[in-house]
This record gives structure tokens, sequence and C-alpha cells, in this order.
């Protein structure tokens, strides 16, 4: 079939779809289905959208002119996220509208044909004109499709160019037009970022007076301006969802978006939010749950095992949750469930998991939250009925802790080092060790820790332990002590120290961290691992198993750090250092022999002496001497034969017809055989072969 009679030329500018609909129209075919059709070709919905290639087609079918490699929005994907190259800029896909919908009525009368930039949903206003773009038909409200009768004219027969022209302030599109044909990249890939996640939030509505605001939002965040919050959390008020549920867009957004939606959720805290959970079956992965939750990866996976939180199948195979659950569970416990006159423990070091058990189970009470950081904050009351142990023999790992408010890990090193006794419950498979009430009372009764001290007293329990040491106090167990976690000391001793002195304690002796500056007190002798890697060269990995091999030394100290010996690092660095000492793998290349090749001929074979320090292995200059002699004059049987493109069994089967002697290096069971250059080239004579490098010379 030949191609089209009426040919139109591609304007500047000009979207692929209204191309294809003058051509259609122009041609006298119903609708661009039926040009489609006629010419026997596939119909393509979105010609904008489509590959180069299925375009190139449609041009040589229809017989059309034109260069649509700009027209055409390339599909690109960048980090898992689906984009269209504009202008040699990449736009997130879901910032696109349809083909030849939206449209300015001045644009179109003036210039008969859909412009490329009004497929931008953020482009609300025409930036020209200063009028609001329309994206329906006034008449019929229906909105425009690609597949219509006429480029100008809707289904209803409303002719287009006689739409209302509505007047807004052109400003915000002009911005978005500036940036457009800009050349900041990462300034546009900024904005997207911001109005993709603040279309997710409500996408409700996507009327031409949403999206102006939503454009108007966007350049106010960018100018870090308060409108923006102050507009969002308007939305956020109005949507009736959790606001870290309706705020997900922006807490998986990355770092900066996250640190805004947390800003928001600041301002949000203290408000009370009534429970009114939308039927959305909508299903989410397990880094978006850990976002909106606000736990960490390993929480989640606690949570998931604990049964506290359950995950559904999704395509037959794929296990994700349900919005709807991860917001129930942050409803239920985002408010304070109580009042402060019930006297009761706060267990501020118990796992999240512990604590939602305890609120689900009815063994707490719940106090709430911050908004901005999530479950990962929340905090508990636990009844104190729940706390007496006189009322059982035994006592579980959980039960201890909460009784003398450490972590459940201080507890069991305090069962390893013998500070509690323990049993095992009867009829219990596998076995569960139960700690002994009487034995958890009487230490509960005379010590105290470090950290429960500091919590009481308000004051930062990383340097307690130090100032009560300082002050006079003996720790009794400890991590200095005998290995226990954290330090405990005598209540008694406790008694005595007035607790005044210690919140107002500034100079102290610290066994950790950087001394204070003028401080009268020397810090412990050695180098740390940080100091100690940074002169060797390697990471502070490779120092500590430089200790644990023995190589390196470690200083002998009650502090916390590891510090190295200065004999030990001082030895080891003169050798590594030293000109006299070479690595095995530069030996290789300055022999010319591969690495593999130099370990079985001369490290295999006892020729060379290696210092094995586990991250070098260094050779001693002196031991190099023979090997260089050898790799002057001979060549190993591999090389003999790579050198003519033969196999390494080549020259010792020739040793007997030839008379060639070869030379063994080795002892036992690993021994090479070396050819000298001579024979080497009497081989080459004899049999005419040529060296394939034209740079070898023999002898």
């Amino acid at each position: 079939m030949p191609g089209l009679l009426f040919r139109p030329i591609l304007q500047p500018c000009e979207s692929v779809a209204s191309f294809f609909l003058r051509a259609s129209e122009g041609n006298g075919y119903k609708n661009a289905r039926e040009m489609f059709l006629a010419h026997r070709v596939n119909y393509i919905y979105s010609p904008s959208f489509s590959t180069a290639r299925s375009i190139d087609r449609l041009v040589n079918i229809f017989g059309l002119f034109g260069d649509f490699s700009e027209s055409i929005l390339h599909r690109v994907s960048r980090s898992g996220v689906d984009c269209r190259r504009y202008n040699e800029k990449l736009i997130p896909q879901l910032a696109f509208r349809e083909d030849c919908s939206a449209f300015c009525p001045i644009c179109i009368i003036e210039k008969p044909y859909w412009r490329k930039l009004w497929l931008l949903r953020p482009y609300s206003v025409c930036h020209i004109h200063a009028v609001l773009m329309q994206l329906s038909c006034y008449k019929c409200s229906k909105p425009l499709d690609f597949n219509r009768d006429r480029l100008f004219y809707c289904e209803c027969g409303a002719d287009l160019t006689h739409s209302p022209r509505i007047l807004e302030d052109p400003k915000p599109t002009q911005w978005l037009y500036a940036l457009l044909e800009g050349s900041e990249k990462a300034k546009l890939d900024g904005f997207f970022k911001f109005w993709m996640a603040l279309t997710q939030v409500d996408d409700e509505n996507a009327s031409a007076i949403k999206e102006l605001w939503r454009l108007r939002v966007t350049i106010a965040w960018y100018y870090s301006d308060e409108v923006a919050v102050d507009e969002i959390r308007k939305l956020v008020l109005d949507q009736g969802r959790h606001p870290r549920v309706a705020l997900r867009s922006f807490l998986c957004a990355g770092n900066t978006l996250k640190k805004y939606a947390c800003q928001i959720l600041g301002e949000l805290n203290g408000v009370s939010f009534e429970k009114d959970i939308k039927d959305h079956n909508y299903k989410v992965g397990r880094r978006e749950a850990s976002d909106i939750l606000g736990v960490g990866r390993h929480q989640l996976d606690d949570l998931v095992s604990e049964g506290v939180l359950k995950m559904v199948e999704y395509g037959g195979a794929y296990l994700c949750f349900e919005l709807n659950g991860l917001e129930e569970l942050l409803f239920n416990f985002q408010n304070k469930s109580i009042g402060d006159e019930l006297p009761s423990l706060t267990p501020s070091r118990v796992s999240l998991v512990e604590r939602l058990k305890l609120l689900l189970s009815g063994k707490a009470y719940s106090l709430g939250y911050d908004l901005k950081t999530g479950l990962q904050s929340l905090a508990i009351k636990v009844k104190s009925s729940k706390l007496e142990p006189n009322n059982e023999i035994v006592m579980s790992f959980h039960d201890v802790a909460l009784l003398l408010d450490v972590h459940i890990e201080v507890v069991r090193s305090l069962l390893h080092k013998g500070w509690i006794d323990h049993g095992f419950l009867d009829g219990e498979k596998p076995k569960k060790i139960m700690l002994n009430t009487a034995s958890v009372e009487l230490f509960n009764q005379n010590y105290q820790s470090a950290g429960s001290l500091a919590r009481s007293i308000g004051i930062n329990p990383t340097n307690c332990a130090e100032k009560l040491v300082h002050l006079g106090a003996l720790p009794i167990a400890g991590p200095c002590v005998d290995g226990v976690l954290v330090y405990f000391f005598r209540k008694s001793d406790l008694e005595r120290i007035d607790c005044s002195l210690i919140k107002d304690l500034k100079e102290y002796k610290t066994k950790a961290g950087r001394p204070r500056k003028n401080s009268v007190f020397q810090p412990a002798s050695g180098v740390s691992l940080t100091t100690s890697a940074r002169l060797l060269g390697v990471s502070n990995q490779a120092v500590a198993s430089l200790i644990h091999k023995g190589v390196l030394r470690k200083e002998n100290s009650s502090c916390r750090d590891v510090l190295v010996t200065e004999r030990s690092l001082s030895a080891l660095a003169e050798i590594i250092f030293s000109p006299t000492y070479i690595k095995v793998a530069e030996a290789a290349e300055l022999l010319g022999y591969t690495l593999d090749q130099f370990e079985v001929y001369f490290i295999e074979t006892g020729m060379v002496k290696v210092i094995n320090l586990h991250v070098w292995r260094l050779i001693h200059e002196h031991d190099l001497l023979y090997p260089k002699k050898l790799a002057a004059d001979y060549f190993s049987a591999s090389q003999a034969g790579m050198l003519f493109g033969m196999h390494r069994s080549f020259f010792p089967n020739l040793e007997s017809r030839l008379g060639i002697k070869p030379l063994y290096v080795g002892e036992g069971k690993r021994r090479v055989k070396f050819y000298s250059k001579e024979d080497v080239a009497l081989v080459a004579r004899e049999y005419r072969l040529i060296p394939i490098s034209s740079r070898t010379k023999f002898n």
C-alpha cells in the first residue's frame, strides 16, 4: 500500500501523538486507529512513549518525513525507577500525562498542534499566556484521548479552541520551564524526587489546580520555605491516615526527604489522631515496612519471627506486608494509655520485640513513641504486679532484665560469671534455662549497675562508672573486672556518694576516649588500632588480625580500647618498610614471571625463603640473587614451550633425541626443569621454529 497523500511536517517541540493525529485527520481517516489498521500495522496507544524503532517503521510505511529522535521520550531505567529522556534529561515516568490530553486554549489557536511540554504533569499553567491548562473537555468533562476523531475536537463535538481561559499566576511554571531548559540536572532531579513523593501522598485529585498546588509546594521546599512544611502538615491532617503511613513516600525516598518528613512528624507530636484505617489492599516490601515503622531490618525480622507481624504472599512467591496491618500497629501504641499515678517500671533497655510482646500480652501499658523515630522509641510501663519475683521459684531472663533495669545480654553475662544461680524447667523440650529467684533477689538487694543509677539521676550512662570510680566506689563486676558486660557497684558504696557530685564532676580519669584538654591525667601507653593502621597502610581489621596472629603485641591495660605496643609496631614497620625486603608479587614482576610461576619455581622448591607476616609476604633481596641469574640464562619447560606456541611437555620429550640436559631446581616432591637458552636456540634451529615474540633473543 502506498504512503499517505497528506504528509504533515513535524513542528518544533511537537509531540509525536499530535503529529500522527494531524496525519490521520488530514488524510480523512476517522481516527488514528483506523489509519494504523488501514496500513496493517499495530496500533500504538501512546506514540510519544514508544520506541524509536517503532516510530521509524511507521514513518517508512506512511511515507512521512522528519527527525523524531528528539520528540520521542525514550525509556531509561535509573536506580530501579522508570524514567523518560526529555531534552537529554531523565524525568520519572509518573511525571508524564497521557498523549494529547492537556492543552492551552490560546496556544492551539496560535500554533495548531500539541506541544511535548504539555505531557509533563507539573506543567499546569501556560508559561506564555498565564492560562490554566485544560485536562478535559469543557462540555462533557471527559478526559481527552489520543484516539479521537479530530485533533481540536472532543468526541462529543465540542471545539477545544473555545475552552474557557482561566487566568493563573504563571511564575511557578516559568520557573519549571527555565529549569527544564537549563543545564542543572542535579537541581532537576531533586525537584522531581520531592514532587513524586508529594504526589504519592495525595494522588486522588489530578486536576490542574491540584497540580499547580504541588508545583508551588515543591518550589517552596526547594527554597527551604516553611510554607511547604505547613501545607504538607495540613495535607496529612486532612487525610485521616497515620502520619507515618501518609508520609511513607518521603520516609522511603532517601536521607534528605526522610529528614524533611521527620521535621513534619516532629511538629505532629502530641496531636491526637483517630483510628480510621481505610480498607486498602496495598502491599509493601521489607524495606518500605522498615521505614514506615521506624525499625531496623533485623528488628523487622524479629517481629515477624515472634508473630507480632505477619507476612502475606504476593504474586505467588513474593512475601510482603499489608499496609493496613502496619498502620494498625502504629495506631495501637501511639498514644499514652495510662496515667502517671500507676507505679511501674519503664524498661529502657528492653528490646523492641519484648516491649511489643509485653503490650500485646497485657503485661504493660504504652507510653507512646516519638513520631519522628517511630516504634524504635516506643516507651512502656510494666505492671508492677508482674515484677514481684516472690510468687515463683524461678524467673526468666526477661523478667530479671526488667528487675535489674539492664539489657537481657547483661543478665546472661552475670549468669556465665557465676553471679546468679540457674536451673532448667522440667518438661521443656528443648530445655529452657531459668534463673533462681532467691539468687536474683539477693543480687538486686546488694548491687546496682552504673547505667541504672545514671538513668535514675538523669546523667549520661556512658561515663557514670568512671565518675563513680573517681569518687571512691570500686566496681565488683564489669568489663575490666571479670568480663561482665557492664559495671556493677555495691549499693552500700553508692549510698555514701552525693549524686550532685556525679552530675557536676568535670575532671576525672577516663579509661577510653579522647583525653580532656589540659587534663592532669596521662593517657594509657600504647598505640590505638586506627593510628597503627594509618602508619602501616592497612585497615583496622588487618591490625586486629596481626594482633591475633602474634605479629603485633597488645598492650596490657585496663583500657577498653585495644592498644598496640610501640615496640612491636616499630619492629614490624622496620621490616615492611625496609628497602632490603621486597613483596612476593613485586619480586615475581621483577624477574618476569607471573605470581603463580614464581610460587612454583622458587617458593615451593625452597629456593626462596618467604617471611610470612599474614598481611605481607616478604623476601630478602639477598635471596633473589640466584633467581635473577636463573631468569637471565634459563627458560622453564613451560616458558620454552610457550615461546614457540607449544605445550610445556615439548622440550622434555626432546631431551633424549637431541641430548638436552635440563637443570633441576628444588628437592623432594617439587622439582622444576629449566633449559638453558643455548639449548632452546638449538631446538629452534633444528626444527626451524620461530619464536612468537620477535623480541626474544638467545645467547
